[in-house]
């Protein structure tokens, strides 16, 4: 059985850390059944049968790492999955800024989400309540967009092994999205 650890929050939190973090602590504000706004996860690997299981993992100390497949014991949550490579733009005389693209899956209980009622709300329901709540957040040193938004195990956990997801976390009363988007972050050291 995985529990909750604590996730340590980076001091001071840099670059694209920083505009996370302010992002999951609006988050956390705006939607009271998020029990856990993780920070970036890696992408790690592991074997298993003589094969490679790649899965999102978020570091919590030591060597250890909280994966953040589905799981009913680490409650509804979301955490980003930064895609490898951030552009750096440059204005003479000005700030630097720095582009990353990525996905934001949340994963939840309805019957967390809607205590009454969750029987006639759908994924639609919780993507505009977490839309709204999206719209809300002002980061200080940049912005973000959203592009799209996914449903299926396989759009949801592109470039991870989602064999390893059991099947009945992505059906009533949980559910599940991941919404893909551009973050834009201003720094100073460029």
């Amino acid at each position: 059985m995985i529990t909750t650890p604590t996730i340590p929050t980076y001091s001071p939190a840099r670059l694209i850390d920083a505009a996370l973090l302010e992002i999951q602590d609006g988050l956390t504000t705006q939607l009271s059944w998020l029990n856990n706004a993780f920070g970036k996860a890696q992408r790690l690997v592991r074997r298993k049968d003589g094969r490679e299981v790649f899965y999102p993992g978020v570091w919590y100390g030591e060597a250890d790492y909280l994966p953040v497949f589905p799981d009913g014991h680490i409650g509804n949550f979301s955490f980003f999955d930064v895609e490898d490579g951030q552009t750096v733009e440059r204005e003479p005389g000005y700030h630097g800024e720095m582009v990353a693209d990525f996905g934001l899956v949340f994963w939840f209980n309805f019957k967390d989400v809607y205590p009454t009622g969750w029987e006639l709300r759908t994924t639609e329901n919780v993507k505009a309540d977490v839309l709204s709540a999206l719209k809300a957040i002002k980061i200080d040193r940049g912005a973000f967009r959203v592009n799209q938004i996914f449903e299926r195990a396989e759009n949801i956990y592109p470039s991870y092994t989602i064999s390893e997801i059991d099947d009945q976390f992505l059906m009533r009363p949980y559910g599940g999205f991941r919404i893909e988007g551009e973050l834009r972050y201003y720094v100073d050291c460029i």
